[in-house]
């Protein structure tokens, strides 16, 4: 306990409200964000025989001390038969399901990037599935970052040749046989993402080597394209 003393109310109103301020600031820097990422989202195109798939976001300390922050999975459309893996870099975690949790420590940056590394072995079976994480302080919920790692995996490679017989392609414009929506998105060969279009797609927006991930209800194509 701390005792102060005075020589007026005015002064002893002074010092509380330097006390007062001098909490809050306290709290306000306690609470501050102590991590970031370099991207939240990453995106694996495979095939079923490319197994295991595996990828990374680089996670960075932003105070300089070993800190411990917990993760929390969560999976959207993720093929039962897919065996998910997280590797935080303290520990490697096989299986990971649906909403496990693990906290670990980040470490500050010295000569590499702390990296938060996804592995998902395939089992021959194709797919299209997201798995997130949502990343933060246990002591300090407020800060909450949500990273992605998206699978794009189809069974007999990527075509380079032909279109499956339910799109069409006309002079560069694909699009669906059916009147049903098609969705598409865009990404060059590291997965970075390029763009996506609705209904239909004019490749000629694009130059280099590109993969096309088409999708339409139950139906979904993965295609290489060169465009000059």
């Amino acid at each position: 306990m701390c005792t102060f003393f005075f020589g007026s109310t005015s002064l002893l109103k002074k010092g509380v409200l330097v006390l007062v301020l001098s909490v809050f600031c306290f709290q306000t820097e306690s609470k501050a964000q102590v991590f970031h990422v370099q991207d939240t989202s990453a995106v694996l195109i495979k095939t079923t025989d490319q197994s295991p798939a595996h990828w990374y976001i680089e996670i960075i300390n932003d105070v300089g001390v070993d800190t411990t922050l917990r993760w929390i999975a969560h999976f959207n459309n993720i093929p039962n038969e897919w065996v998910i893996n997280f590797d935080d870099q303290n520990t490697n975690i096989s299986p990971v399901n649906d909403l496990d949790s693990a906290d670990f420590v980040l470490h500050p940056w010295i000569d590499l990037p702390q990296k938060l590394i996804i592995g998902a072995t395939l089992n021959n079976r194709p797919g299209h599935g997201i798995v997130y994480f949502d990343i933060f302080d246990p002591a300090n919920r407020q800060y909450l970052q949500t990273i992605s790692y998206e699978f794009i995996v189809s069974t007999s490679g990527i075509s380079e040749l032909y279109l499956p017989t339910w799109l069409i392609q006309k002079g560069g414009i694909i699009y669906a046989e059916s009147t049903e929506n098609c969705f598409f998105k865009v990404y060059d060969l590291s997965g970075k993402s390029l763009g996506e279009a609705q209904n239909q797609l004019n490749i000629n927006n694009y130059t280099g080597e590109i993969i096309v991930h088409a999708f339409s209800n139950e139906k979904n194509a993965v295609l290489r394209f060169f465009q000059p």
